[in-house]
């Protein structure tokens, strides 16, 4: 079975020019004739109540995918109207808290990106008298290694001076009843969201996440996949051997690796050591990361940049941390509202 049976999305608009679909998507629209929320069909088929469904009916089958006449024989849940739009607003709250998070975490993101590159890119971190550096007339100096003028007192380097890769593993398989916290590609793909699974499930060897690490993909680096964990003291946290596990060396910090390796100077130069020829399998090997030539700033302003960008990370992690519950509480009842075995008060008028 296709690991995608059953996924759905609602399209509220089209474009004025030509859209085309894939022939593996089914394109349905509802009845005029019957009473229903659009927004109620939207949750009802993207509802793992309704996608369970789907996958019960082919695995006991020989069909591999579903197409119109096989959806069009499925029975669906309809209550009233008035049900089916307080359904709608109860789960629509929760989405649109989610909504807010991330739109929050996406601005909190590109705040600390626009420091980095004004601090440590365009040289303007503030001096001794809190004015921008090299357009206040700081004294820059040619870096041969570099190639480039750099301010005076700052260095040139390598990668492997300002961080660890750490490649502690484990095999999961071997503590069946451990619960771990996984990281995973897909995971992060899906909203930076680590699944918790018991080890008996996960068949392969991990590495170990620290609880200070920021995880980097070294699958197809076109994509750019840079995770800033959050895990507790308390949690067996692994992560796929497609993750660069990365720690941060004194006097350097999380903060200012994470957005050094967000930043598009670094992806730029990640995608050039990329080994291997087919598209789906190019990979960046560790050596090759730990060999890359940076700039070292002064201890001073990295002590700054952390003060000012920690908390804005913290925050990100918080929502990311309540928008993961959300989506869990979403999910839990949305199928016992749907089926009914909730019953939503209705406002009295």
């Amino acid at each position: 079975m296709q690991s995608g049976v059953g996924q759905a999305a609602m399209v509220n608009e089209l474009p004025d020019k030509l859209t085309v679909f894939s022939g593996f998507i089914i394109r349905f629209r509802k009845r005029t004739d019957i009473l229903i929320n659009d927004d109620y069909l939207n949750y009802l088929v993207r509802s793992e109540f309704y996608r369970n469904y789907i996958r019960r009916l082919i695995s006991g089958t020989t069909i591999t995918n579903i197409n119109q006449e096989f959806l069009s024989k499925l029975p669906i849940i309809l209550p009233s109207i008035s049900e089916q739009n307080e359904i709608v607003n109860v789960i629509s709250c929760l989405d649109d808290t989610i909504e807010l998070n991330q739109r929050m975490n996406k601005t909190l993101e590109a705040i600390g990106q626009a420091l980095f590159r004004r601090w440590f890119v365009d040289f303007e971190f503030p001096n001794e008298e809190g004015k921008p550096y090299k357009s206040s007339g700081g004294e820059m100096v040619y870096s041969e290694e570099l190639g480039k003028e750099i301010p005076k007192g700052w260095n040139s380097g390598i990668i492997n001076e300002i961080l660890l890769i750490n490649k502690n593993a484990e095999n999961p398989i071997k503590n069946q009843d451990i619960d771990y916290l996984h990281f995973s590609i897909p995971a992060y793909d899906a909203g930076q969201n680590p699944q918790h699974e018991f080890g008996e499930s996960i068949k392969s060897m991990k590495y170990v996440v620290l609880s200070d690490s920021i995880l980097l993909s070294k699958l197809n680096p076109e994509i750019s996949r840079v995770w800033l964990v959050d895990v507790s003291s308390n949690e067996r946290a692994i992560c796929s051997t497609e993750f660069l596990v990365i720690t941060a060396k004194s006097p350097f910090n999380r903060s200012y690796i994470y957005h050094l390796i967000c930043s598009p100077e670094f992806s730029g130069e990640l995608k050039g050591l990329v080994t291997g020829t087919s598209k789906s399998h190019q990979r960046v090997q560790p050596e090759s990361v730990l060999r890359m030539k940076i700039i070292i700033p002064d201890s001073r302003i990295l002590e700054k940049f952390k003060m000012i960008v920690t908390p804005l990370h913290n925050i990100i992690l918080s929502n990311r941390y309540e928008c993961s519950n959300l989506g869990s509480i979403r999910d839990a009842i949305l199928p016992k509202l749907i089926s009914g075995q909730i019953r939503v008060n209705r406002r009295h008028q």
